[in-house]
């Protein structure tokens, strides 16, 4: 269960701005690529706080691989130590 905010905290008013629809697409999009709603956008750019920096798909497909790489090494340690544990010669893998 979720705690409580304060009635500070609480989010209960509501703005209104007129915008046509060129703007609203242009908004809309502006909120998609930092990875909020449109409400959490606003908020952000009239309070002045910073937008979050959206990581590249060449990035993010870089980190995933990176990801794949460290289980494949994660796996081989883990078969060579429980290999030399059990006194056996750890398997060596022949590339063909």
């Amino acid at each position: 269960m979720r705690p409580k905010l304060s009635k500070n905290l609480l989010r209960t008013k509501t703005l209104e701005a007129r915008i046509n629809v060129i703007e609203h697409e242009m908004i809309k999009l502006k909120a998609q690529d930092a990875g909020l709603s449109i409400a959490e956008l606003t908020r952000r750019s009239v309070l002045l706080k910073p937008l979050p920096k959206r990581l590249s798909k060449i990035t993010l497909a870089t980190y995933r691989e990176l990801v794949r790489i460290g289980n494949n090494i994660n796996q081989l340690t883990r078969a060579t130590n429980t290999a030399i544990k059990m006194g056996l010669r750890p398997q060596q893998i022949q590339n063909n």
